[in-house]
């Protein structure tokens, strides 16, 4: 599996405003809130009051969830079959493996960034967005969006 650390403790390791106190100072995983001894869990950065750790489980699901999105958004951005509906077999392969590796990590089904709808598998592909805040791994129907068309009330 590909290295994703830098890219999780910046991106996807949560806030300290979404955090609790415990979850702030290490005392207990960031994600799925278990108490964590001093010396357990995994040091996921962090300075001054903000210190966030996880519980290996979380820490290899959230690892899960990042690597397959990156290696599905990565074969899509370079396959000329990907730009073609439907996606090949490979892409669909990733996003299926993507689909898993979120339920494992107890994310929210993936969403459309555009109209917010979940997408099915198979009717998506990864859309990996620079925001103000920093990176949002996202997705984008691959044909039409349930979004709105301007003008509709």
């Amino acid at each position: 599996m590909r290295d994703v650390t830098e890219p999780l403790h910046l991106y996807v390791v949560p806030g300290a405003a979404l955090l609790d106190v415990q979850q702030n100072a290490g005392s207990a995983c960031a994600w799925c809130t278990r108490t964590l001894r001093p010396g357990q869990g995994i040091d996921l950065g962090g300075s001054g009051s903000w210190l966030p750790h996880a519980c290996r489980d979380c820490y290899n699901a959230q690892t899960r969830a990042l690597a397959t999105y990156l290696d599905w958004h990565d074969h899509a951005a370079q396959c000329p079959l990907c730009t073609m509906d439907p996606p090949c077999i490979t892409a669909r392969a990733l996003g299926h493996a993507h689909l898993d590796a979120l339920a494992q990590a107890g994310k929210p089904k993936a969403s459309c960034s555009g109209c917010h709808h979940t997408v099915e598998p198979d009717t998506f592909r990864p859309y990996l967005f620079m925001g103000t805040a920093g990176m949002l791994f996202s997705y984008l129907h691959l044909e039409r969006c349930h979004a709105r068309p301007r003008g509709d009330a």
